[in-house]
């Protein structure tokens, strides 16, 4: 084990990394593969650290005086450390790994005074930086107590097995396939599957989905109203392109258990023709699909069926380079550019792809909207009060728990 001075200059040298690499991108931030038009700039996040606030009183006097209001900084570092220790760490401890409370206090300590000492740069920073430089920070505190690099590998075991029946049930079990009004529902509301949420939280929604299934699989009435008539769900701007000519997808992946619904719409893509390119995470970060997770799955024989389609290369699976919750797209992988340079659109999955293509930049005092190259389509379920106010960018008081489908064109 490394002394905990090391650690502290690792994550030192990690800061002044991240704020370099956020340094270059703002020198040039046009990211002319994504980004419709040379002289608009790209936003890593819909909110900025400088910028934050739950309403405009709050998000002015941030950008105005947060740089000399101590208060504001203070609540800010505070907010972050608690969170780390809450939503990060004792999330572990209730997994039986050994994080000792000494060494956590210490972390949390260098990381308030990592955070005190760099407050002016920070502000500049978005929230998808500041949390790809804490997942970085937590790593190396990973590291130093020496625990697995894939710390939530047997959840995601679990939410798998525990899928893999309704999966079977809907494929090998049905006459009639589902209808792609049922295989996009189920992929939304698999977007629960999230290990950034409560436990309990996972098991209550583990217990209840499969007599949700089961409804959808007896032609619940319900869904079409659900699906049509739901001024969060843009269905046809999904059931245009799918029943329309092929087309190259981009299909971004969130979690676990998900994973399986993905793969369902997605082999409902292929038999229309389409080409599907599927994009993991490079490495483990909470319960997220790795490109390593992938090919696992789509090399068991449970999913013989997909191996035509791996063959052909109508359907083919990319490491995107990202190992953050929001991935950073000025730092994405090159396989991951080509494959948005040659798709026709592009669907994400989960809270943390929808933040990194912010389609507004949130000023205090006005909203600039940002164009892509790409048509977008965004799926997933909202469950933070963080991708709630990003989303109330673009519409107005939307619950938490809600599904969404929203997509950049609009099909009546």
């Amino acid at each position: 084990m490394t002394s905990f001075d090391t650690l502290v200059k690792r994550i030192d040298t990690t800061f002044l990394n991240v704020n370099k690499a956020i340094k270059l991108h703002i020198a040039s931030p046009h990211l002319e593969w994504c980004i419709g038009g040379f002289s608009h700039t790209y936003y890593s996040s819909y909110q900025y650290i400088d910028s934050f606030g739950s309403g405009l009183l709050q998000r002015s006097s941030n950008y105005l005086l947060g740089s000399v209001i101590t208060l504001i900084r203070d609540r800010f570092i505070s907010s972050v450390l608690e969170t780390i220790r809450s939503r990060y760490y004792q999330p572990l401890t209730r997994l039986s790994y050994n994080i000792p409370d000494r060494d956590l206090n210490l972390f949390l300590a260098t990381l308030d005074d990592l955070l005190y000492s760099y407050w002016h740069q920070l502000r500049s920073w978005s929230f998808s930086e500041l949390f790809s430089f804490l997942n970085q920070a937590c790593v190396h505190l990973n590291e130093y107590l020496e625990l697995p690099t894939d710390l939530y590998k047997t959840v995601k075991e679990d939410h798998h097995n525990r899928c893999f029946a309704m999966y079977k049930l809907i494929r090998d079990e049905q006459k009639e396939p589902l209808s792609l009004q049922a295989l996009c529902y189920l992929a939304i509301r698999a977007n629960w599957l999230d290990s950034y949420l409560d436990q309990q939280r996972i098991d209550d929604f583990l217990i209840t989905f499969p007599d949700e299934l089961n409804d959808i699989l007896d032609q619940a009435s319900w869904l079409d109203e659900f699906m049509l008539n739901n001024p969060y769900i843009d269905y046809h701007s999904l059931l245009y392109p799918i029943k329309g000519a092929p087309k190259h997808i981009l299909y971004e992946l969130d979690n676990h258990g998900e994973l399986l619904f993905d793969l369902l719409l997605i082999e409902h893509c292929l038999k229309r023709n389409h080409k599907i390119t599927i994009s993991s995470k490079h490495a483990p970060i909470l319960n997220d699909v790795t490109y390593s997770d992938l090919n696992t799955v789509l090399a068991s024989a449970e999913f013989e069926h997909l191996k035509p389609y791996l063959s052909s290369q109508h359907l083919s699976i990319i490491d995107n380079g990202s190992t953050d919750v929001i991935p950073l797209r000025y730092s994405m992988s090159d396989a991951y550019i080509h494959a948005y340079q040659q798709a026709d659109l592009v669907i994400m999955k989960g809270q943390g792809n929808f933040e990194s293509f912010p389609l507004k930049r949130n000023f205090p005092l006005y909203k600039q909207p940002i164009a892509y190259r790409n048509d977008h389509i965004y799926l997933f379920g909202l469950k933070s009060t963080f991708s709630q106010r990003s989303f109330s960018l673009l519409k107005k008081q939307v619950p938490l728990e809600t599904l969404i489908c929203h997509a950049t064109m609009i099909f009546n």
